[in-house]
């Protein structure tokens, strides 16, 4: 089913196609990357910088089957080499969150407590200051809870652009953290995967378990494709096909190097949350037959020829 996708606009930059590996009866595919990359930098659409050492991204998606080890090889390999561009990012992140979604909002409703007075001594004058008061606290709280969703979906959508950047070799921008694409999309899919992960979970566990391994490509669809929620869907399991045991074995395998850096003091969480990112990213590029620099032809020729 190669060619245009019928759901965008043919003049639609960001436009892609798929292989005719994404009909369910197709095996996995392994395509040679270091074929595919062109011999000069390529910038990608919408990058106001191109690649460094890195790899275009390619218009067709091929799905192949996970390898964890390559998938983690390049994790490391990768933190190693732009640690303090990684590490930067994930500190402007959780500063710029903790900002607007904690310190900001508990400014306001300290604000409007100070607005309120003792109601029964109050003057009319006060009892309008105690409405406009408690209004503003009511403001904050909400900020403070139901906002934080809505913060957080924003700013991780820009991280998770800002390493996608860095994995295909492009210099880093740290404004890109704040430039939150497909936003909307991507706060329904994070509602929709949360909601049907809860529902499967209280199905004896196991269905929530599949319904994540099979969908959790979705919001890296949105983030790097532009796809709708329905269409990130489809994709996403077809993506998955194949490799779901797989990716459930490298969730294990995160899940116990983080606990690992939370037990050092908390500290060791940071850096190892910082490796869990990367894989993830690493992961859906490996099903999808997208390469990350370190597959590049620049790269192989520098360090390996």
């Amino acid at each position: 089913m190669s060619g245009a996708n019928p759901f965008r606009n043919e003049s639609d930059p960001s436009d892609f196609h798929f292989s005719n590996n994404l009909f369910p009866n197709s095996e996995p595919q392994v395509p040679n990357f270091s074929q595919s990359a062109p011999s000069q930098p390529v910038s990608d659409q919408g990058s106001s910088e191109g690649p460094v050492l890195g790899v275009p991204r390619p218009e067709e998606l091929t799905p192949c089957k996970l390898d964890i080890n390559e998938v983690m090889g390049h994790a490391f390999t990768i933190y190693q080499e732009q640690f303090l561009s990684i590490l930067g990012g994930l500190m402007l992140l959780l500063a710029s969150f903790s900002a607007v979604a904690v310190f900001i909002p508990q400014v306001i409703f300290i604000f409007g407590a100070l607005l309120i007075s003792d109601p029964e001594t109050a003057s009319p004058v006060g009892e309008f200051f105690n409405v406009i008061g408690a209004g503003i606290s009511m403001f904050g709280i909400v900020w403070l809870t139901a906002g934080n969703f809505l913060i957080f979906c924003y700013f991780m959508l820009g991280y998770q652009q800002f390493l996608l950047n860095i994995v295909r070799g492009r210099k880093p921008q740290f404004r890109s953290i704040f430039q939150g694409k497909n936003f909307i999309n991507y706060v329904v899919i994070g509602v929709l995967m949360t909601l049907l992960v809860q529902i499967g979970n209280c199905l004896l566990l196991l269905p929530g378990i599949l319904i994540a391994m099979t969908f959790w490509p979705t919001g890296y669809l949105i983030i790097d494709r532009r796809c709708t929620v329905f269409e990130s869907f489809g994709i996403a399991s077809s993506l998955t096909d194949g490799s779901r045991l797989n990716f459930f074995l490298m969730m294990i395998i995160l899940t116990f190097m983080n606990a690992c850096g939370f037990l050092l003091v908390g500290i060791g969480y940071v850096f190892t949350m910082s490796i869990t990112f990367l894989a993830f990213i690493l992961a859906y590029l490996a099903i999808s037959g997208q390469p990350n620099y370190l597959q590049s032809e620049q790269y192989q020729s520098k360090y390996y020829s």
